[in-house]
């Protein structure tokens, strides 16, 4: 237990750190590298998955150049079996590799403002510490509400877990992190209608074409990269303007995906696994 304690309170004060690579307005990101970028989607506990993209990608030798980042868009805990070696995984990455990783939150990095049922990462937590458990589960509470809500990088893309709030125009206000906006970030789906709608999740809202539009032309960006749905590597929404990457397979997918995208070229190709 010590081992993970230790390595959470290392971590904490790296995820919102500023570097050559990222800045930080409170929760919310700029991307100022003109270097590469892998974008790995939801994990859910998939160890055997992203240990798989780890190797393919050869992480290693990507992150030998000091431009090159990789950002992972949440859900690192739930419905596969090894939650908690994700996370120590990943944290063990950001500490190596402080100023090149980049750990946007997820809907199921609980919060006080939200709840995920059923929670698997609970009942492995329980398992494994026991006696201990509840000390554990507050430090990780407290480590994922310092978790950034979103990324950007100027005239090109918007990175979230989720989606965009229905109520958000400028790109800056979700730096204040207002309970509502981050539950819809972390929440909210892509529907092919107009306007929005609650969300079948029964949290968040479905948001439409002329959402993602409004958004995308208030504040100069071209594409919104996101998680949160299950899908066959990619998927794309509203003609295309919104990309869902995921990066399990816990969910009987055949396919597991990363992107690869050069930030400043402004291309994109996708990774099956």
């Amino acid at each position: 237990m010590e081992g993970l304690i230790r390595i959470l309170e290392e971590v904490k004060p790296l995820l919102r750190k500023g570097s050559s690579n990222f800045t930080f307005n409170k929760g919310l990101a700029k991307i100022v590298t003109k270097g590469k970028c892998i974008v790995i989607g939801d994990v859910h506990g998939d160890l055997e998955t992203l240990n798989k993209i780890f190797e393919t990608i050869d992480l290693n030798s990507f992150l030998k150049d000091e431009d090159n980042i990789v950002i992972f868009l949440g859900d690192y805990v739930d419905r596969g079996k090894y939650s908690l070696e994700v996370l120590e995984k990943i944290f063990r990455l950001k500490l190596e590799y402080k100023n090149q990783i980049l750990l946007l939150r997820g809907n199921h990095e609980i919060s006080k403002y939200w709840d995920v049922y059923p929670s698997d990462f609970r009942y492995q937590l329980l398992e494994k510490f026991r006696d201990n458990y509840n000390e554990i589960y507050d430090r990780l509470i407290d480590l994922f509400d310092r978790l950034p809500i979103a990324a950007y990088y100027e005239d090109f893309l918007f990175l979230v877990h989720g989606g965009i709030p229905i109520d958000v125009k400028d790109i800056n206000e979700i730096a204040n992190e207002e309970p509502n906006t981050v539950i819809q970030l972390v929440w909210n789906d892509p529907f092919e209608g107009i306007g929005h709608l609650p969300s079948p999740r029964g949290i968040g809202y479905l948001f439409g074409i002329d959402i993602t539009m409004s958004f995308l032309g208030e504040n100069g960006l071209d594409l919104i990269i996101r998680g949160h749905e299950p899908c066959e590597g990619i998927k794309f929404n509203h003609n295309r303007k919104v990309i869902t990457v995921f990066s399990s397979k816990v969910y009987g997918n055949e396919y597991a995906s990363v992107l690869f995208i050069d930030l400043g070229k402004k291309g994109i190709r996708e990774v099956l696994f």
